[in-house]
């Protein structure tokens, strides 16, 4: 009997599209939204050698940077400093920083001119006067409108009089690199300095550090690549709870200090929870795990590589090669989102002597991060990194430690997980391996990859104009469940079966026994698999797209706050917005 066909997934809406302001063809290359929802900018890098800044509020046209390169701009990355908090003044503000990275071997560094901005654009606080308040997307019941004062006004006055560029002062030009500058990133803002990583066509890595505001040094040059290198990615780790209410109050160690100060995780060298004490206080922050200053690169040499400061003096190393493409890995992105659904509730009980908040924080306490790549060979791939014997046994000895302590009030975190760092593994190498291949559906090369910190969908898109989302979810096929994954009133249309990460998967614990101290395991994980829950064919017509990316939705019509769009970018140059299907929200 001939098994039943999948049915199809559902397909992406079309939001808007962002023509490319230049009267003949022009290709886009990327498009990146800023990371803070107060400057709700997105940057489109161009073969023109400009740079096109919209308006996510109306989706308007709201300056074109010129006179930076002499070549296409390639790349663009914006300077992350953490949200904005609410309490912060207009004039303690921390500056709009944008980064581009061109065909001219070079890198420049943008500043929002402050000045000019107050020009062109009229101040939050001041009342509108020529009733074009719905015209521009304000929503004063949201927090989107006048009365934010934390919210950058992107509203042109209109005169028309002055040149676009002057907006943007062109604050530093960094050079080294011997040919096209291919991918760009600053570091997150919870690092305990400030970095930005370039990579090119020459094979190297260029790893810079901002020693003084806008003076950035070369503090290390990678050559391990043996052909062309196509990307870099920062590990920024996730939000415990994903951002959604779950907070916790940062505990101390014994001595006193906090959790971030002199500590690093087992064997990772200069790990950290959260460097920054602006950014995440005693007073319940969202806190940042699982983030270590690594660096990840994808080439045309078919592999993925790591790159870490192993002394924490400038020594960047190679820590890990990851093997398994047949083809020249396009892009490479960090996992941010923890997936709770993975932690097997069933096997919480009072029984075992453990509740739920126990298993939640020592789920969260084994979490790692994965990483996405893309590539020629057709494969969207995730990886996972593999522990040790010595960490594995590091961390079965820092829960039996934990369950022989009398610190019940206090379930096992991540911080007693951790080593001083006058503990270091004797290896800095790390393991990766592939933990999965996602659902092929892409007939030509992938470009592009996303990892979303909101809702852990993976969305790619590629040569074949396609843009794909999938989601990681619980394989029914083996628990009691009756039904099959249903997304958007359809199931989804294929699937690839997958087992977590090694940190915390059911095989890791048996391997290690006694996970917390008298004979049962620190939590269980369900067996989980990847779906694709929807796509859109010829997103942009007959034209490749080049790159996709998820971004926080900031117009008058969003469905729910903290909605999330798609924004892709094609070959013809324009930039599309999209929306996902209903039963995929939330």
């Amino acid at each position: 009997m001939t098994a039943p066909a999948s049915p199809t997934p559902p397909e992406l809406s079309l939001l808007k599209t962002l023509h490319h302001p230049s009267t003949g063809p022009s290709r886009s290359w990327q498009s990146i939204a800023h990371p803070d929802p107060s400057a709700p900018l997105l940057a489109t890098a161009s073969a023109d050698k400009t740079v096109n800044i919209w308006n996510l509020r109306d989706y308007s046209l709201i300056s074109t940077i010129s006179g930076g390169h002499k070549r296409s701009v390639r790349a663009v990355a914006w300077k992350d400093y953490g949200r904005t908090n609410s309490s912060v003044s207009k004039a303690s503000r921390k500056p709009v920083v944008l980064g581009t990275g061109s065909f001219d071997a070079n890198v420049g560094i943008w500043i929002w001119n402050d000045d000019r901005r107050g020009a062109r654009f009229r101040d939050n606080d001041k009342p509108r006067q020529d009733g074009r308040e719905e015209a521009t997307g304000e929503q004063t019941d949201t927090g989107m409108g006048a009365g934010n004062d934390t919210e950058i006004d992107l509203t042109r006055d209109g005169d028309g009089e002055e040149e676009d560029d002057e907006e943007w002062h062109f604050s530093t030009l960094l050079t080294g690199p011997d040919s096209e500058i291919k991918s760009i990133e600053f570091s997150p803002p919870h690092y305990a300095t400030n970095l930005l990583a370039t990579c090119s066509r020459d094979k190297s890595v260029w790893i810079w550090e901002e020693v003084e505001p806008e003076e950035w040094e070369t503090i290390a040059v990678l050559s391990e690549h043996t052909g062309d290198v196509k990307c870099v990615s920062w590990c920024a780790g996730a939000k415990r709870g994903n951002g959604n209410g779950r907070k916790t109050k940062r505990r101390r160690l014994l001595n006193g200090e906090s959790q971030s100060d002199g500590d690093v995780e087992m064997g990772n060298g200069n790990a950290n929870v959260a460097s920054s004490a602006q950014q995440q206080e005693d007073d319940g922050e969202d806190e940042i795990i699982g983030s270590r200053d690594v660096l990840a690169s994808g080439s045309y040499d078919d592999t993925i590589r790591l790159w870490r400061d192993v002394e924490e003096e400038g020594d960047w190393i190679c820590v890990s090669v990851i093997e398994g493409h047949r083809g020249t890995v396009w892009h490479v992105k960090w996992e941010g989102y923890i997936n709770y659904g993975a932690l097997d509730s069933s096997h919480v009980s009072s029984g075992s002597g453990q509740d739920s908040e126990t298993a939640i924080a020592e789920f969260e306490a084994d979490w790692q991060p994965r990483i996405v790549s893309c590539s020629d060979d057709m494969t969207v791939r995730i990886w996972r990194r593999e522990l040790s014997e010595a960490e594995k046994a590091k961390r079965t000895q820092a829960r039996i430690a934990n369950s022989n302590s009398n610190s019940a009030a206090a379930p096992m975190g991540f911080a007693s997980s951790r080593l001083p760092s006058v503990i270091r593994p004797m290896s800095s190498m790390e393991r990766w391996v592939e933990d999965v291949v996602l659902p092929q559906v892409h007939v030509r090369s992938v470009y592009a990859v996303d990892w979303s910190s909101r809702t852990g969908l993976v969305v790619s898109c590629g040569g074949d104009g396609a843009i794909v989302v999938y989601k990681e979810v619980v394989d029914l096929v083996d628990t009691d469940a009756d039904a099959d994954v249903v997304m958007n009133g359809t199931a989804a249309a294929t699937t690839t079966t997958t087992t977590m990460d090694a940190a915390h998967s059911t095989g890791q614990q048996e391997e290690n026994g006694n996970g917390n101290g008298n004979g049962s395991q620190p939590y269980k994980v369900h067996k989980m698999k990847w779906v694709v829950v929807a796509l859109i064919e010829a997103a942009h017509d007959e034209y490749e797209v080049n790159h996709v990316c998820w971004a926080e939705r900031r117009d008058k019509d969003k469905r729910y706050d903290g909605e999330e769009v798609i924004i892709s970018t094609g070959d013809e140059g324009h930039v599309r917005v999209w929306t996902l299907p209903d039963g995929l929200m939330g």
